[in-house]
């Protein structure tokens, strides 16, 4: 759990810098926190796994768990081909849904505040929700904005 949060929290941080050019340049250097984001978001996503797996609520809730961790290690993977491969814009996208991922712990809570908050549904079954719908609601939200920028811009979805 410790590995989770910590390595979940250095991710965390570390996406807000990336996105803040001018702050990122006088202290750290773009590829370095972005290993650093990379290899927090790698430790993070294995203890994901376990505690998808050894939750006491039900398999659907660890299936959401499961299925964010591998989302969140798949959208950070793409971005570090996309960069590699000098595809800037590409990995600037796939970089966005990663960093959305990363903040799923957050829409998580907000979640379970309001439903709990509204008494909507059993504790269990908010629990079930929420681990689905704190990352692919703002998944396809954000998916909205960074292709209607790429439209917006006269691009296909993705050629």
């Amino acid at each position: 759990v410790f590995n989770h949060v910590s390595m979940g929290a250095i991710a965390l941080l570390a996406g807000p810098i990336q996105f803040w050019l001018a702050w990122r340049s006088k202290f750290i250097s773009h590829k370095r926190l972005g290993i650093i984001y990379m290899i927090a978001v790698g430790i993070s996503g294995i203890a994901s796994f376990y505690l998808a797996l050894a939750n006491k609520t039900s398999w659907i809730f660890g299936l959401g768990l499961g299925v964010l961790g591998i989302a969140w290690w798949l959208t950070t993977g793409l971005a570090f081909l996309a960069i590699r491969r000098h595809k800037i814009q590409l990995h600037r996208e796939w970089m966005t849904r990663s960093f959305i991922l990363t903040m799923g712990f957050i829409f998580f809570r907000v979640f379970i505040a309001i439903t709990t908050y509204f008494e909507i549904g059993s504790p269990s079954a908010r629990l079930e929700v929420a681990s689905w719908f704190c990352w692919a609601f703002p998944l396809f939200i954000g998916e909205i904005f960074i292709q209607r920028k790429g439209l917006r811009n006269g691009q296909a979805l993705h050629n």
